[in-house]
């Protein structure tokens, strides 16, 4: 039996008024499971299972990157759910999902499992049993009564296609110690850390904003230090995607930079069109730097051979000097890893919004 162990979430405001709402099941004494993103922006949480109500007291498990959280409550004695597998699970399976959609308690949707997917890294359960507003958070289960999933989100303008994060995802989940009001003060602090290299570009990391770039000396085109940069300014603040240009000075000569913007941070930068005789100077500065470079070469226009020199001061970064031609060179630095962080972070975002 499932339904004694379904519960109803509700996230509060500070002024005690209700701003979320979703289903959530018990997985221990005094502990339910919900999706992450029902109480994300909640002050206090109130849960009802089993008609008894009471409050969550803290989040005590979470994962980075998993829409999984559990809560530990005021609740003793409640019945837990017995957990399954998804992985035993085959394509075509008959599964219920059991909730609170809009309100209507105890609700019972039935489907097919279509499969597991990869949704932008992560592994989810396909369903075609209706996932609807209020669902998430509530169990997935087989036609034993055991949990293989937890319902996440079923797309809008279509049928058919819901998603569950797998039951296994439980126990990937790190013990913390959340109040929540702390949730998104630390959940900001966790993505400074995570999304900041450690590589620099002029002087700030990548994964800084890109309003940082602001404060940056630029010089215009006689080489004189201005205070306000509009040269070439190709970003505004509606467009987290785009790249623009600054002049700067490099070893004492005016070059041209390109810095290069995905979601409001900045994930690559390059000194393009540098005068060819700084070269061996900006060479060596990088080799005393990140030590000795991989070299490759090949074919420019005509017979011309274009050396390129790499570092990779970490997984992911990368520098890279490359002769653009006899007169002068470009040297760019990007972060793959951020930016494929930036990428998978803003694409869950967009599913998100597409969905409870």
């Amino acid at each position: 039996m499932v339904r004694p162990s379904l519960c109803t979430v509700m996230s509060l405001a500070e002024d005690g008024s209700e701003i979320g709402y979703g289903s959530g099941f018990v997985t221990g004494p005094g502990e339910l499971i919900t999706n992450a993103h029902v109480v994300a922006k909640a002050n206090s949480v109130r849960v009802e299972c089993s008609g008894r109500r009471g409050d969550a007291i803290r989040v005590v498990r979470r994962g980075i990157g998993i829409d999984l959280v559990v809560l530990e409550t005021m609740l003793q004695g409640l019945h837990p759910a017995r957990l399954g597998s998804s992985s035993v699970v085959k394509p075509g399976a008959v599964v219920f999902v059991l909730g609170n959609p809009y309100g209507l308690d105890n609700t019972i949707t039935t489907g097919l499992v279509s499969g597991m997917r990869t949704i932008e890294g992560g592994e989810y359960l396909q369903l075609s049993a209706d996932i609807n507003p209020g669902n998430s958070g509530g169990p997935v289960v087989d036609s034993s009564g055991l949990v293989i999933g937890v319902a996440t989100m079923g797309l809008l303008r279509s049928q058919g296609l819901n998603f569950a994060v797998p039951i296994e995802a439980l126990s990937t989940l790190d013990r913390v110690s959340l109040r929540f009001d702390e949730i998104k003060r630390n959940e900001t602090l966790q993505r400074e850390i995570l999304q900041r290299s450690e590589l620099a570009f002029r002087g700030i990391p990548l994964g800084s904003s890109c309003s940082d770039v602001n404060t940056l000396e630029h010089v215009s085109t006689r080489g004189a230090i201005v205070g306000h940069p509009e040269l070439g300014f190709q970003e505004t603040s509606t467009n987290p995607h785009g790249d623009f240009w600054r002049l700067t000075r490099l070893l004492g000569e005016v070059v041209k930079t390109k810095y290069e913007c995905r979601h409001g941070l900045l994930v690559g930068g390059a000194y393009v069109e540098v005068p060819i005789k700084l070269k061996d100077r900006v060479q060596k500065v990088l080799e005393m730097k990140y030590g000795s470079p991989t070299i490759s070469s090949e074919r420019g226009l005509g017979l011309l051979e274009l050396a390129r020199f790499k570092w990779s001061p970490g997984p992911g970064q990368r520098i890279e000097l490359d002769s653009t031609g006899l007169v002068s060179f470009s040297v760019s630095y990007v972060d793959l890893r951020l930016l494929e962080m930036l990428e998978h972070k803003e694409s869950l975002k967009a599913i998100a919004d597409e969905v409870l």
